[in-house]
C-alpha cells in the first residue's frame, strides 16, 4: 500500500482514478450544456444574451473535458480553466429579459435546467479546486500515518489474540484465518497451496458449493486451495481446479455487510468463458440456467425491462439477454392476463396520512373478500388466503404500521420483530422475576413483576402500597401487607395496612406465598428447573398465550429454558453463580447491544400476511408481493466514516488540520468513498432484483407521486439516453429504489403511463425493444379523495356510533362494587381447574432439592412425554408433518418449542396415528381450521345450557360472574357446523373411561366455542394418540 503513495503524483492510481471520476462528471455536464446551448440559439429574435451566456459555459466545459482526457492530465491547466471561467462570471448575473423571447415556456425550461447544471458545475469546480492543489500533501500524510495505523492495528490484534487464548475462545473470523494459514504459503509474493492443502485436495472427488455468490474473499480462497489441480493465472491469481461445482446467482448477492464479494463469482465465470474460447476441453465451464419456474411471464418481462436499463455497465454484472429470466412455468397461460403481471399505483404525497399503508392494506382486504384467484403449481385455481400475500420493505422499522393497519382490518399478519429477544415483553417480565428472586430490594423489577400478567396488580394498587410508607422499601411494605413482617413494622404502618381492603390484602398474601416459595427454590433448583417452576406456579405460559402473538410469546419463553440449560452446561467462566451469574451474563449481552435469537413458531404462520424485509425474503415465494416504501433512501453511513479501506488493501483517510482547525477529505478518501457508494448502489440493485423475483403471480408497486418525483421527471426530461454515459450517470444519481422504477417507466412512456401522468410533459421515449413490446403494465392513479374515503370507511367500520344505552350500562358497571362473598372467589378460572377432581387432596409441599447430575439424565416421566406429544401437535405445521414427521419434529426443536430430550421421547407412531387417521382427512378437506383457539368467557353465559348433577355442583362452588379461560386444541368446519377435537396422550386402551374422564371438559369447550363463534358445534371428539382411536362424545 505504501508503494502506491511513493510513485510520482501523476502516476498514482488514486490520482488517476480521481481524474477519471471527474472526467465522467464533466462529460455528462458538457452534454447537458451543449443541448441547452442549441435550444437557446433561437430564443431571441434580437440580441441573444442567454445564448452568449450558454456559449461561455459551453466553451469552458469543452476545454475542461479535453484537459481531463489528456494523458497525463495537466492539473495546473485544469485549475486555470476553472479560474478563468470564475473570473469571467464575476459580478455577472444570468439574463432575465423575456420581452422579446420567442417562447416563454422555452425560456423558463432553459432557465430552470440551467440552474440545475450550474449547481453541478460549481460542485465539479469545487471538487477539483479543493483536491488537485493538495495531492502531494495528501500522499505525504498517508505515507506518514499508514505505518502508525498498521502498527496500532497489529498491537490491537495481538492483544485481542492474547485474551482469546486466555479464554480458549475463537471467533468465526479466526477459524477462517487459521484455516487459510494452514492451507496456503507464500512463494515469491504469490499465494500457493501448502503441502497440507495439496494432500487434502486429493481426498475430495468433487466439491459442491451452493449460494457461491455469498462467499467472502477468505472463503473463496479456502475453496480454491482445497480444489484438485488448483492453478494460477499469468498474474498469479488462484483459480479453481477440476473438481469444483459452483452454484449461484450473482444478481442475488445481497450480503455485502457480511463481506460477501460477488466479484469472485464473476471472476470464475469470466475465467470459464475465456477457457471455453481458448480450448475445446476447458477445465471450467459456465452453465447458465435462465428458466424461471416460479413467476408468470408478465412479472419476468417486467424484471427484465427494469434491470436491462439499470444494471448495464456496472462492475459486477451486465444484465444483457444472456442474463434475462425466461418463463418455465406453462400453467400461467390458463390464467386471464388481468389476474397476473405487474400493477403500478401512483399515490399522492401528503404529510397527514400514509397513503401507501392505506392502499396496500385495502387492496389486500378487497382481494381476500372477493376471493381473488390463485393459480396452484398443478394448474388448479383456488381463492386467495392471507398467506398468499407478502409486503416487502427495505427496512424493518415501518413494518409495525403495516401490521397495525392489517390487524385493524381483522387480517392476520406475521411481522418482523421490531425488538430483539431480550427486549420482548414476555422475556423482560421473566428476567425481572429472576432479578427480584436474586435481590428483592430492586424496586423497578419488583413493580414490573407485580404489574405484569403474572400477578396483575394495578398501578393504583402498587401506588397504594408505596404510599403506606415512602421511606421503607416496597418489598418490606409488601411483606407487612401480606402479614409476614408485622413485628418489624411501625405502629403507623400497621394501622395503615389494617385499613387496606381485605381482597387486596389477600392478593398480597397470594403473591407473597408464591414469591417466598420461588425464592427458596432459587437456592436449591438448577436454573432450568427454576424457570419451569415459575411457569408452573404462576401459569405464565398460558396467560401470555392469551395475548396477541401468543404462540410467539410461548415459544420465546420455552426457548429461554434452552438458553438457561446451555448457560449451565457451558459453565460461563465469567458469569458463574446460578441466577446471579445468569443475570450478569444477560446484562453483559444488553450492555454490548447483543441479543439472543428469537423463537420462530410455525403454528399460525400458514394463515397470515407476511411482513418481511427484502433481505429476509431471499429464497421465499408468494403469489402476491407488494414492494412498499421504495422511497426509503439509501444509507449514507459511508460519508461519515473517518477512513475507508477497500477489499484490495487500499486506504483513504479523513484528516484533521490542527493548525487551521479544519477537517478535510483526502484524494484517496474521495476515490474510495465513490467506490463504496457505487458498491452500495450495486447491492441495492441486487436487493431490488431479489425482492421483485419473489412474486409468482402478481407484483404490486405503489409509488409516491410528489415533489421529489416531479423533480426526477425534470432531471430526466430531454436527456439523450442513447449515450451510455448519460444513462450511467442517471442510474448512479439514484438515492432510492423508486428512482430506478421512475427512470425506466419515464424512459418507456407507454400510453397508459402517460394517461396517468397527464400533468407531466411527454418526452420522446427510447426506441421500444421488441422483447418487451408485449409487456402490459397495469397503471392506477389513485387520488387523495379515494384514499381518504377508504380510510374513512375503515374508521366508520371500526368505530360505530356510540350506543347511549350501552354507554350507560358500561358506566353503571364501572361503578359496581363486589360483595364480600364474590370478592373472595376466583375471578379467573381455567377449564382444567373446573374439571379437576376436588376430592383429591393436594400433598404437602416440600423443598425441592437439586437433583444429582446422574438423576438429571433420567428419561422423561410419562406426564412429560405426554406434554411433549401434545406440544408437537399444537405447534407443528400439518402439511410438513404429514410428509415427514421426523423432519417436522426437528423443526420444532430448532424453533424452541421442544427440547432434544422431549423430541426423543415422542413416539413417531403416535404422530402417524393422527396423520393417517380418517379424522385428519376430514381436517384436510375443511375450508376453515382453528388451532389452539384461545377463549375467555364469563361462566354465567354457559350456565343456562348446563344440565345434570355435575353442573349443579359447578354452579354452587363458583361465582357465576367468574371468567373461564382455556385453549381448544383443534376445531374445523364441516358441512353446517364445527367439529371440536381434543388431543389426549393418556396411555390407556379403555376408551369408555377416557370419555367419562373428559366429558365435562369437552362440554365446556363446546359451549365456549359456540359462544365466541355464534356457530353450533355439531360434533365433539377425543383423539387418542396412544391408540389412534377417535372417541365421539
Amino acid at each position: 500500500m505504501l508503494q502506491r503513495f511513493s510513485v510520482p503524483d501523476a502516476e498514482n492510481p488514486d490520482y488517476l482514478e480521481f481524474l477519471k471520476l471527474m472526467q465522467e462528471k464533466a462529460a455528462v455536464l458538457t452534454d447537458e450544456v451543449e443541448r441547452l446551448y442549441a435550444l437557446s440559439e433561437d430564443l431571441y429574435e434580437e440580441k441573444n444574451n442567454v445564448a452568449e451566456w450558454m456559449s461561455v459555459d459551453f466553451d469552458t466545459m469543452h476545454a475542461l473535458l479535453h484537459a481531463l482526457q489528456q494523458q497525463p492530465a495537466d492539473a495546473e491547466q485544469i485549475l486555470k480553466i476553472i479560474q478563468n471561467h470564475l473570473d469571467a462570471r464575476a459580478g455577472k448575473r444570468y439574463p432575465t429579459k423575456r420581452k422579446t423571447v420567442s417562447s416563454t415556456a422555452l425560456f423558463e425550461q432553459i432557465r430552470d435546467q440551467r440552474k440545475q447544471y450550474d449547481a453541478d458545475m460549481k460542485a465539479l469546480f469545487t471538487a477539483l479546486q479543493e483536491t488537485l492543489p493538495y495531492c502531494r500533501e495528501d500522499f505525504q500524510a498517508h505515507r506518514e500515518l499508514l505505518p502508525i495505523l498498521f502498527a496500532l492495528s497489529e498491537d490491537i490484534e495481538q492483544a485481542l489474540w492474547t485474551k482469546k487464548v486466555q479464554r480458549n475462545a475463537l471467533s468465526f473470523d479466526d477459524g477462517e484465518r487459521m484455516t487459510l494459514q494452514l492451507l496456503s504459503e507464500m512463494q515469491d509474493g504469490v499465494l500457493t497451496q501448502s503441502p497440507l492443502a495439496k494432500a487434502l485436495s486429493e481426498e475430495y472427488q468433487i466439491i459442491m458449493i451452493d449460494e457461491y455468490q455469498d462467499a467472502n474473499n477468505k472463503q473463496d480462497m479456502i475453496f480454491k486451495l482445497l480444489s484438485h489441480g488448483c492453478q494460477k493465472d499469468a498474474d498469479g491469481t488462484l483459480q479453481y481446479g477440476d473438481n469444483v461445482f459452483l452454484v449461484g446467482d450473482v444478481k442475488q448477492s445481497i450480503y455485502q455487510f457480511r463481506l460477501a464479494n460477488p466479484k469472485n463469482f464473476l471472476q470464475c465465470v469470466r475465467f470459464a468463458e475465456r477457457e471455453s474460447q481458448q480450448t475445446d476441453q476447458p477445465r471450467m465451464r459456465c452453465i447458465k440456467l435462465n428458466k424461471n419456474f416460479r413467476s408468470s411471464d408478465a412479472v419476468l418481462q417486467f424484471v427484465n425491462l427494469i434491470f436491462s436499463h439499470i444494471m448495464q455497465g456496472t462492475d459486477t454484472v451486465s444484465y444483457d439477454p444472456s442474463e434475462w429470466l425466461y418463463p418455465g412455468a406453462t400453467s400461467y397461460q390458463s390464467l386471464p392476463e388481468h389476474r397476473q403481471g405487474v400493477e403500478v399505483a401512483f399515490l399522492p404525497e401528503t404529510e397527514t396520512a400514509d397513503f401507501q399503508v392505506i392502499w396496500i392494506t385495502h387492496t389486500i382486504q378487497q382481494m381476500l373478500q372477493s376471493g381473488y384467484p390463485v393459480l396452484e403449481k398443478n394448474g388448479t385455481v383456488r381463492p386467495c388466503q392471507p398467506s398468499d400475500f407478502c409486503i416487502l420493505l427495505r427496512k424493518g422499522k415501518p413494518c409495525q404500521k403495516y401490521a397495525k393497519a392489517l390487524e385493524s382490518l381483522q387480517i392476520p399478519v406475521k411481522k418482523v420483530e421490531e425488538q430483539g429477544y431480550l427486549k420482548a415483553r414476555e422475556i423482560t417480565i421473566l428476567l425481572n422475576m429472576l432479578r427480584i428472586l436474586d435481590n428483592p430490594l430492586l424496586e423497578i423489577p419488583l413493580v414490573a413483576v407485580l404489574a405484569s400478567p403474572m400477578f396483575q396488580f394495578s398501578m393504583d394498587e402498587i401506588s397504594m402500597l408505596r404510599l403506606l410508607d415512602r421511606k421503607a422499601s416496597l418489598y418490606f411494605v409488601l411483606s407487612v401487607a401480606a402479614g409476614d413482617a408485622e413485628q418489624l413494622a411501625t405502629p403507623e404502618l400497621l394501622e395503615a395496612v389494617q385499613q387496606l381492603p381485605e381482597p387486596f390484602r389477600e392478593k398480597c398474601r397470594s403473591f407473597w406465598q408464591i414469591f417466598q416459595q420461588l425464592r427458596t427454590d432459587s437456592t436449591t433448583l438448577p436454573l432450568e428447573e427454576l424457570i419451569r417452576e415459575i411457569y408452573d406456579t404462576t401459569d405464565f405460559l398460558s396467560v401470555m398465550q392469551l395475548y396477541q402473538d401468543g404462540e410467539k410469546k410461548r415459544a420465546n419463553l420455552n426457548l429461554l429454558i434452552q438458553y438457561a440449560r446451555q448457560y449451565e452446561a457451558q459453565g460461563q467462566a465469567a458469569f458463574t453463580g446460578g441466577v446471579t451469574g445468569f443475570l450478569r451474563y444477560i446484562d453483559a449481552l444488553l450492555e454490548h447491544d447483543r441479543d439472543l435469537e428469537q423463537a420462530n413458531p410455525s403454528n399460525g404462520a400458514d394463515c397470515a400476511v407476511f411482513l418481511k424485509t427484502m433481505h429476509r425474503s431471499k429464497g421465499l415465494e408468494f403469489p402476491f408481493v407488494f414492494l412498499a416504501e421504495l422511497e426509503t433512501e439509501f444509507s449514507k453511513q459511508d460519508s461519515s466514516k473517518k477512513m475507508h479501506v477497500s477489499d484490495t488493501g487500499r486506504m483513504g483517510l479523513y484528516l484533521y488540520d490542527a493548525k487551521n482547525y479544519q477537517k478535510y477529505q483526502t484524494l484517496s478518501y474521495l476515490v474510495l468513498l465513490k467506490e463504496k457508494k457505487q458498491q452500495l448502489l450495486q447491492e441495492e440493485m441486487r436487493l431490488l432484483y431479489v425482492a421483485m423475483t419473489r412474486a409468482k403471480q402478481k407484483l404490486f408497486l405503489p409509488l409516491q407521486l410528489g415533489r421529489k418525483e416531479k423533480m426526477i421527471a425534470r432531471q430526466l426530461q430531454n436527456k439523450d439516453f442513447s449515450k451510455e454515459f448519460v444513462c450511467r450517470a442517471a442510474v448512479s444519481s439514484a438515492n432510492c429504489m423508486a428512482f430506478w422504477i421512475w427512470y425506466v417507466l419515464y424512459c418507456r412512456q407507454d400510453a397508459e403511463f402517460l394517461k396517468c401522468m397527464h400533468e407531466w410533459e411527454a418526452r420522446r421515449p427510447l426506441p421500444e425493444e421488441t422483447d418487451f413490446s408485449t409487456l402490459s403494465i397495469s397503471y392506477t392513479a389513485v387520488s387523495e379523495e379515494q384514499l381518504e374515503a377508504e380510510q374513512a370507511e375503515t374508521v366508520a367500520d371500526a368505530l360505530p356510533e356510540p350506543d347511549a344505552a350501552l354507554q350507560a350500562e358500561i358506566e353503571t358497571a364501572l361503578q359496581f362494587h363486589y360483595a364480600d362473598t364474590a370478592a373472595k372467589q376466583l375471578s379467573l378460572l381455567s377449564v382444567s381447574s373446573l374439571t379437576h377432581d376436588k376430592t383429591q387432596t393436594e400433598p404437602e409441599q416440600e423443598i425441592s432439592w437439586a437433583r444429582p447430575r446422574f438423576l438429571q439424565q433420567e428419561a422423561l416421566t410419562a406426564t412429560e412425554r405426554g406434554t411433549a406429544t401434545h406440544t408437537f401437535l399444537q405447534y407443528v405445521s400439518f402439511s410438513e408433518a404429514e410428509k415427514d414427521p421426523k423432519a417436522a419434529l426437528q423443526t420444532l426443536v430448532q424453533n424452541g418449542h421442544l427440547t432434544e430430550a422431549e423430541a426423543d421421547s415422542i413416539r413417531l407412531l403416535d404422530i402417524r396415528h393422527f396423520f393417517q387417521s380418517e379424522l385428519y382427512q376430514r381436517v384436510r378437506r375443511s375450508p376453515l381450521i382453528l388451532r389452539e383457539k384461545k377463549f375467555l368467557v364469563q361462566l354465567d353465559l354457559l350456565l343456562p345450557k348446563m344440565q345434570g348433577e355435575e353442573w349443579d355442583t359447578l354452579k354452587q362452588q363458583h361465582n357465576p360472574e367468574s371468567m373461564i379461560k382455556g385453549i381448544i386444541d383443534l376445531a374445523f368446519w364441516e358441512q353446517n357446523g364445527f367439529v371440536l377435537v381434543d388431543y389426549k396422550t393418556d396411555t390407556t386402551r379403555d376408551m369408555t373411561a377416557l370419555a367419562n374422564r373428559y366429558r365435562m371438559q369437552l362440554r365446556l369447550y363446546q359451549l365456549a366455542l359456540e359462544g365466541i363463534t355464534g356457530e353450533r358445534v355439531r360434533q365433539c371428539c377425543l383423539f387418542s394418540t396412544y391408540t389412534g382411536a377417535v372417541v365421539l362424545l
